[in-house]
């Protein structure tokens, strides 16, 4: 007796045609996420996820269109900053070559050797004189604040 077949419930699976899985590969170089890849090949996002679990090779297109793109990105970067975008280049130095902004941070030039904060002012005239000396080191450069 032949054994009897399972019935198959559900909806049947949706099969990507080749120039689908192009145009994944192209959105992914694009970095558009998996909702994004669904929407323009019209299929749900659970569709893309699990075509990448079953198809290896469907997978490896989507990982080569993401690298692909992030590579182009990086080049468009780095020749905008070889033909003279300042921006660009700050940007870079900061990212690849461990550059940062310069930061003055006129409390610590005021703390005593162990990093703590001075002892606080006894009276009127201490305060007045730790004032006078943060609001000379501490305003150089930048223009006064008004009181109104």
């Amino acid at each position: 007796m032949a054994a009897k077949q399972p019935k198959k419930n559900g909806r049947p699976k949706i099969e990507l045609t080749p120039e689908q899985c192009e145009l994944a590969e192209t959105l992914a170089g694009m970095q558009c996420t998996h909702a994004e890849i669904a929407a323009v090949l019209k299929v749900s996002e659970d569709t893309i996820t699990r075509r990448k679990q079953d198809d290896p090779s469907f997978a490896e297109a989507i990982k080569r269109g993401q690298e692909n793109g992030k590579a182009s990105i990086r080049r468009m970067q780095y020749k905008a900053a070889k033909d003279g975008n300042a921006t660009m280049q700050i940007w870079l130095g900061k990212q690849y070559l461990g550059q940062s902004d310069k930061r003055e941070d006129t409390l610590h030039q005021h703390l005593t050797t162990d990093n703590q904060a001075p002892p606080r002012p006894k009276t009127f005239e201490e305060w007045l004189e730790r004032k006078d000396m943060i609001d000379s080191v501490g305003t150089a450069g930048r223009p006064p604040v008004s009181s109104h």
